[in-house]
């Protein structure tokens, strides 16, 4: 495990460089707990990275989350290359320190992490069943 990022394991690609050094990849991070999308960001511990190209998932990765304060965790999105972050509820101080690393933030999304997985390459997020109890879909979060 490398400790500075918190990454367990990258993913090798044939010519012995890394995917997450790669690039035309997107990475979305999904914070998780118990298989399903963590309902608060700011309290999750843990994320899935999941690397997309061509529309299609090629690795994932699960990700501890080394730090609590909002800068440094949207600093360790950042140093992984993430493009995309899909969460539950977000608070404005963690919204503001992810969004001034150039992620996109899609918020207020529950589910099965799969199925959200799925939905989010199927373009399918903005679907009711996605949208996490007690928001409102007009506040349905994209930033970035």
């Amino acid at each position: 495990m490398f400790a500075s990022t918190g990454i367990i394991c990258l993913c090798p690609i044939k010519i012995g460089t890394y995917i997450a050094f790669t690039k035309n990849i997107m990475k979305i991070a999904v914070p998780q707990w118990q298989g399903r999308v963590s309902p608060v960001f700011d309290a999750s511990g843990k994320f899935l990275l999941v690397d997309i190209e061509n529309g299609s998932e090629i690795c994932r990765v699960e990700v501890k989350m080394i730090y609590e304060d909002p800068l440094s965790r949207a600093r360790q999105l950042a140093f992984l290359g993430v493009d995309t972050l899909v969460c539950g509820v977000i608070s404005s101080v963690f919204a503001a320190a992810v969004v001034s690393y150039g992620i996109k933030i899609i918020a207020c999304t529950c589910g099965l992490v799969d199925e959200v997985l799925e939905a989010f390459l199927d373009d399918q997020l903005s679907d009711s069943r996605f949208l996490l109890p007690g928001c409102d879909k007009r506040l349905l979060g994209i930033w970035g």
